[in-house]
């Protein structure tokens, strides 16, 4: 998202992409884009990630769209395989500790990051009245509608979770002129199954995912805040069942 930002859209001027830890190719992009902020040791999981963004953002610094991305499967133990990954949240294997950390990324993450932009997102002046927007990327595990198959305690419970979180923010930030809007990216062949898995059949690649991501965001406005949108890979944005 950063890249395609960066070098695709003329309109945006700044981005501070947040995170535990850099890369060599998040440091590669920020040396080629003056564009580019690279924030990092940002653990959303934490309450002072909080002051940590208040401390590095000025207050009184525009946020047009703040987009929430930091999200896992689980479990926080290390797993060897996917499919070690996956059996974590059976009915038989899930924990209390599985289910919080869950809770704490995927929902409470949002929420945390939120607030403490929220001052940012507000502001406002008679030369800039750009509609901002909150951005949650969730999936559609998190839909009680798509659920035939059971499991997965821990992620479809956060991602349920923070599709409600989506909901109310589109509410309560309604008359701040700030829409909210809640994304599906798709079944993307990233490393979130393990950084050695293999592409899986219906797996898209990261590239056409984003471009659908970022149109479905540009898809976002007051009249439909509190969507929850799919991406569809850059082949036309599509509603989801709640």
């Amino acid at each position: 998202m950063v890249r395609q930002l960066a070098f695709n859209d003329s309109s945006v001027s700044k981005i501070y992409a947040l995170c535990r830890k850099t890369s060599e190719k998040l440091d590669g992009l920020a040396a080629t884009s003056d564009k580019i902020n690279v924030i990092p040791d940002i653990d959303v999981t934490q309450d002072d990630c909080v002051l940590k963004l208040q401390k590095t953002i000025p207050s009184n610094e525009p946020i047009h769209t703040l987009i929430q991305n930091a999200g896992a499967y689980g479990p926080p133990e290390p797993v060897s395989s996917s499919s070690e990954m996956y059996s974590s949240q059976t009915l038989d294997n899930i924990t209390m500790d599985r289910m919080r950390y869950a809770y704490e990324l995927n929902t409470l993450g949002p929420l945390r990051v939120t607030k403490a932009l929220l001052p940012n997102l507000k502001v406002q002046d008679d030369d800039d009245a750009t509609l901002r927007k909150v951005i949650i990327i969730s999936f559609l595990m998190g839909s009680m509608t798509d659920n035939d198959s059971g499991g997965h305690y821990g992620y479809r419970t956060a991602k349920a979770a923070a599709n409600m979180l989506g909901k109310s923010l589109s509410v309560d930030l309604k008359p701040y002129n700030i829409a909210v809007g809640i994304v599906h990216p798709g079944y993307v062949y990233t490393s979130f199954q393990g950084q050695d898995a293999e592409k899986q059949p219906g797996q898209h690649d990261v590239e056409p995912s984003t471009k659908g991501v970022l149109e479905a965001i540009d898809s976002i406005t007051l009249e439909n805040t509190g969507a929850f949108l799919h991406g569809n890979y850059g082949e036309g944005v599509k509603p989801l069942s709640w």
